[in-house]
C-alpha cells in the first residue's frame, strides 16, 4: 500500500511505499533513507535516534542496497550503527564521488545531484556539509588551490554549480 507518511528512519513527511512483510515487519521505501525492512517493535527504537546517528544508519542502509543485501534494521543494529563515528571528509568526498560515477556512463557527462539522496551518501546532516564536501572535491580537483569563481548552492530540486 503507498500512503503519505513519515518516513520511520528521517521523518520527512513524504509518500513513501509501505509494505506489509511476514511476521511482525513493515518494508519501507523511502526516497531519502533507501529500502529497508523493519520490525514494528523496533519502530520506536529508530524513531528516537538523533539525527546525527539517523544520517549514518541511512548512509549504512545505502551501502547495503549497492551490493545487493537487503536491510533489516534491528534495535541492537541501529544501536551499533548509531554509535559509530562520522567518517573524515576525505571519507565522506570519496563516497559521494562513487555515488556520482555509478550514475554516469562515461567522462565530462553532466549529472544532477538530488538532495534527498546526498545526505545519505555523504553522511551529512545538512545541505551545508554537503556543499563544504563539495568545495572540498573541487579544491582536490584543482590540485588543493579552490577555485573561488566557482559557487555551489542548494536548490529544491539538487545542488547546482556556477562559476563566475
Amino acid at each position: 500500500m503507498n500512503q503519505e507518511s513519515d518516513c520511520k528512519k528521517c521523518s520527512r513527511k513524504k509518500k513513501i511505499e509501505i509494505t506489509e512483510a511476514p511476521g511482525d515487519y513493515v518494508i519501507f521505501d523511502c526516497a531519502t533513507c533507501g529500502n529497508f525492512r523493519i520490525s514494528r517493535m523496533d519502530i520506536p527504537t529508530i524513531e528516537g535516534v538523533p539525527s546525527g546517528a539517523r544520517v549514518k544508519i541511512a548512509a549504512w542502509i545505502r551501502d547495503q542496497e549497492r551490493y545487493g543485501k537487503p536491510v533489516l534494521l534491528t534495535d541492537a543494529l541501529i544501536r551499533s550503527i548509531g554509535a559509530r563515528p562520522i567518517p573524515s571528509l576525505s571519507e565522506r568526498a570519496d563516497r559521494l564521488l562513487s555515488f556520482v560515477i555509478r550514475r554516469v556512463s562515461r567522462l565530462g557527462e553532466s549529472f544532477t545531484l538530488v538532495d534527498s539522496v546526498l545526505g545519505a551518501v555523504s553522511v551529512s546532516n545538512e545541505d551545508s556539509e554537503v556543499l563544504y564536501i563539495l568545495s572540498y572535491l573541487e579544491a582536490a580537483k584543482s590540485s588543493a588551490k579552490p577555485n573561488p569563481q566557482t559557487t555551489w548552492r542548494s536548490r529544491r530540486k539538487g545542488i547546482s554549480t556556477s562559476r563566475s
